[in-house]
């Protein structure tokens, strides 16, 4: 099964305790119903079909990893689960690609630093930067998406 939010729209305003969003719910393709969450702490609203629903929650309680509530407890995932994950990605990833238009992102020491572009060229910061720290220095900008999201996700930005 082929799960995927399409359609994201978050209300960074109104969302306190929770993200406040909402996005559609495509199963192998086809669009099943609309997800999303008032922001305040609540449950998910989930408007999907009950047979869909069911058998979602139990493929995702299935095949992906559990879910931790508190360091010491675990729960079975589900769809309200994969989908609060599914945001918070959706977010990191917003952010990383803001940064990236305006700024040279870097990881030394276990931190992500920016360097804003200026008037600089990309080639001239680059060069700086290895200079500074090294040949080796991972800079998300010169990397595959998928592995500088990834290095984005590990690290706290400074």
């Amino acid at each position: 099964m082929k799960l995927e939010l399409k359609n994201i729209e978050v209300n960074e305003g109104m969302s306190h305790e929770t993200y406040c969003y909402s996005a559609t719910l495509w199963v192998d393709g086809s669009n099943v119903g609309t997800v999303g969450n008032a922001g305040h702490g609540g449950c998910d609203e989930q408007r999907i079909e009950q047979g869909m629903l069911n058998g979602v929650n139990a493929w995702i309680a299935n095949n992906l990893p559990p879910a931790f509530i508190s360091d010491d407890i675990e729960t079975s995932c589900d769809l309200e689960i994969w989908c609060a994950d599914q945001i918070s990605d959706h977010m990191v990833e917003r952010d990383m690609n803001k940064a990236l238009k305006r700024k040279v992102l870097y990881r030394a020491q276990g931190r992500i630093y920016e360097v804003p572009k200026g008037k600089l060229e990309m080639d001239s910061l680059v060069a700086l930067l290895k200079a500074k720290h090294g040949d080796d220095v991972p800079i998300l900008n010169l990397m595959a998406r998928d592995e500088a999201i990834t290095l984005f996700k590990q690290t706290d930005a400074a």
